[in-house]
């Protein structure tokens, strides 16, 4: 059975100090995934004044009409890193670089990010400040 670990936005909000320290490169573009990597992305998008793109097809047609792009790509966790794997052949199809970055990588991950935070156990799964309030121990939120 999964352990699963709340985290606050405390929390939440240390991470992404933490991520953003960790982003040296210049981005032009910023995506995250559907539901984990969104809220992530939409966080720094506005600490790096970098536009959004917040569908697949958006990327693909932002990426065709600019050129010099280098797309940031954010997720919670690698989990089984499919996701990612998608997005990269995508990417590179297009040939347009990129980076990959999460805050969580799980061993058993068949991708990589370039960047991440925290490698979790593979029964770890991680319950963010905004997801299930219900399920969340009755504590106020931080």
């Amino acid at each position: 059975m999964a352990e699963k670990q709340y985290l606050s936005y405390n929390e939440y909000g240390q991470l992404m100090n933490e991520l953003f320290g960790r982003l040296t490169g210049t981005y032009t573009h910023l995506y995250g995934n559907p539901r984990g990597g969104l809220p992530i992305a939409v966080h720094l998008s506005h600490l790096m004044n970098l536009p959004l793109i917040v569908t697949e097809d958006d990327l693909v047609a932002e990426l065709y009409c600019t050129s010099g792009c280098h797309v940031l790509i954010v997720d919670d966790i690698t989990d089984t890193g499919r996701s990612l794997i998608r997005l990269s052949d995508l990417l590179r199809a297009l040939d347009v670089p990129f980076t990959t970055a999460c805050l969580y990588h799980k061993p058993r991950s068949s991708f990589e990010p370039d960047i991440w935070l925290r490698r979790i156990s593979n029964d770890n799964w991680i319950v963010f400040p905004w997801e299930h309030r219900d399920e969340r121990p009755n504590r106020p939120l931080e």
